[in-house]
């Protein structure tokens, strides 16, 4: 996911990144350094909270399969467009699954 981030910023996008797991106050060693040297900005990128990122953005990328709560949260913010449900990999299915 880090170069896809990489590739969107280095086209001119401005985009934030949500993830309950990420707390920069809590990594640290090997697993920091290699964060700060795949993208020395992320600590710029993180949103503090689902409910911040989703009223900055006009579009959300799902990474990976979300909880119901987290589906349903995403879903009431008026940021989701589904298709066809969620696909295998967790996110939205686009485009279309025929």
């Amino acid at each position: 996911m880090l170069l896809a981030v990489e590739q969107w910023i280095g086209k001119g996008r401005d985009l934030r990144i949500y993830d309950p797991h990420i707390r920069l106050r809590r990594i640290y060693g090997a697993n920091l350094s290699f964060l700060l040297n795949a993208a020395p900005h992320i600590e710029k990128l993180l949103a503090d909270s689902l409910e911040s990122l989703l009223s900055w953005c006009d579009c959300v990328v799902v990474a990976q399969k979300p909880d119901a709560e987290t589906r349903q949260r995403i879903a009431s913010s008026g940021q989701a467009h589904r298709r066809s449900g969620w696909g295998a990999h967790g996110g939205p299915a686009w485009p279309p699954r025929t």
